[in-house]
């Protein structure tokens, strides 16, 4: 007896071997699904990156400010931007705050280095003598600063991506006890500055910014905002208007000085200003003289603004200073 055939079906076999594979319509809505979750994560991903460049920058002035007052216990007193550190030393004659307080940010060998010269500005060009501070640069700073703290032209100037409060810094060696009338927790000490603001060429100025920690003159790229007399009308209480008055008139509208700038453009025609804080994120972070951190916003009002500026103004800060 014979077994039966079996008989198998073309079309079965030819069904199956399609199912196999994709037809183009399936290959394109794969490729459009994979292309809005890229289009959803890559967002995301700045958004988190961004907000760790924020903390490093706020760590960086709450290092700064807890420098400032290790500084003050033990001298009495935290340095004057420009003059002898400390007071009536014969070794730094003439040194920007950021140099001397150095050994209070664990770098006391480049700190020692500077003895026997006269000025931190010895330090002002990098070719000759390179000085990297992971505290002075913040990775939010678009401006065209390296991660080392290097101008990426031929000169290197050893930049920084904040500034001093020259209100504070600038008329006299500011003390915690004294000095800060208006309370600690309501003056500004340091705060963010694009390093290159907003050329990569000149000294600072308000067509050629460029911030240069060792610095200590304008030639150079003094690290610092909001000069004392940059306003002959109204300078802030108790400090007489001087000379910068008439090389940087534009420095204050309305007869105050400027508030923060946040992610402002840089380049020839960008609207970053070196005259004032600013910064790449949505906020502008400063450090204020009880060493805390805040974040500044431009919709502060100028009047508020200038109040925080000034360590003995005897103003009364308006409310959007607690928001």
């Amino acid at each position: 007896m014979k077994e039966p055939v079996m008989m198998f079906s073309p079309r079965c076999c030819t069904s199956r071997s399609k199912r196999l594979g994709f037809t183009l319509i399936e290959l394109l809505v794969v490729i459009a699904i994979i292309a809005i979750l890229i289009g959803l994560l890559v967002p995301a991903v700045q958004k988190v990156r961004e907000a760790a460049n924020r903390s490093t920058c706020a760590n960086n002035l709450k290092q700064m400010g807890t420098a400032l007052h290790n500084c003050n216990g033990t001298y009495g007193y935290m340095p004057r931007h420009g003059w002898p550190w400390p007071k009536s030393s014969t070794t730094l004659t003439n040194v920007s705050v950021f140099w001397a307080i150095l050994p209070f940010l664990e770098q006391d060998n480049l700190y020692k280095n500077l003895q026997g010269k006269s000025t931190s500005s010895a330090y002002y060009n990098g070719v000759a003598t390179p000085a990297s501070v992971p505290n002075y640069v913040c990775p939010s700073d678009y401006s065209g600063v390296t991660s080392t703290g290097m101008d990426p032209s031929g000169a290197q100037f050893n930049l920084a991506s904040y500034a001093e409060n020259g209100v504070v810094f600038v008329p006299f060696y500011p003390a915690l006890r004294s000095t800060f009338t208006d309370g600690t927790s309501n003056t500004v000490l340091i705060g963010e500055l694009m390093a290159l603001c907003p050329l990569e060429a000149g000294g600072n100025s308000a067509t050629a910014g460029r911030m240069v920690w060792p610095a200590v003159n304008l030639t150079t790229g003094d690290p610092i905002a909001y000069w004392i007399g940059e306003d002959t009308t109204n300078a802030p209480p108790g400090l007489a208007p001087g000379t910068f008055a008439t090389q940087y008139p534009t420095a204050k509208s309305g007869g105050f000085f400027k508030v923060p700038q946040v992610a402002p453009s840089t380049g020839a025609s960008g609207t970053c200003n070196p005259l004032t804080f600013n910064a790449g994120h949505a906020v502008v972070q400063v450090v204020l003289g009880d060493a805390s951190v805040r974040q500044i916003t431009s919709s502060i009002s100028v009047t508020t603004w200038n109040a925080a500026l000034t360590p003995q103004g005897n103003e009364v800060l308006g409310s959007d200073w607690e928001q």
